[in-house]
């Protein structure tokens, strides 16, 4: 047996709009999500940089280094004595520095020739003038 009730009886539902009620929620909730989107990208980005710089002076030290060991091995290939010289590579400035030494002990420098020259290999940056890599040995006659 089917029973039906009257009209008067059944609720009507409304319709209601999506978002109704909540009247500038949405907005709030934009401007919470965009600040911490801010936040976490000015954290990532931050940290890209750091490495840039990083990946940078690791480049520049690896330069000066293989500069460094060439100069060296340039300069043992050379006669003695050593003469102080400058020249320009690349972006990179080798200096190359040559002191007679009259006593290893004591490290006196002497302007007339000895038997031992402290050499002094200085690699530095050529734009900003700063120095990179700065290395000595010795040669003997």
């Amino acid at each position: 047996m089917i029973v039906k009730r009257p009209s008067r009886f059944v609720k009507k539902r409304r319709r209601t709009l999506p978002g109704r009620g909540q009247k500038g929620y949405v907005l709030i909730e934009v401007l919470v999500s965009i600040a911490i989107f801010g936040v976490i990208s000015v954290g990532f980005l931050s940290a890209l940089v750091a490495g840039y710089h990083g990946v940078i002076v690791a480049h520049d030290v690896t330069m000066a280094e293989s500069l460094t060991r060439t100069t060296f091995e340039n300069v043992r290939d050379a006669g003695y004595p050593v003469v102080s010289y400058q020249l320009t590579q690349s972006r990179y400035d080798i200096i190359v520095t040559a002191e007679n030494i009259s006593d290893l002990d004591t490290y006196a420098v002497v302007n007339g020739p000895s038997d031992f020259q402290k050499i002094t290999v200085t690699i530095r940056d050529h734009g900003t003038g700063k120095i990179i890599l700065d290395s000595w040995t010795t040669k003997v006659r």
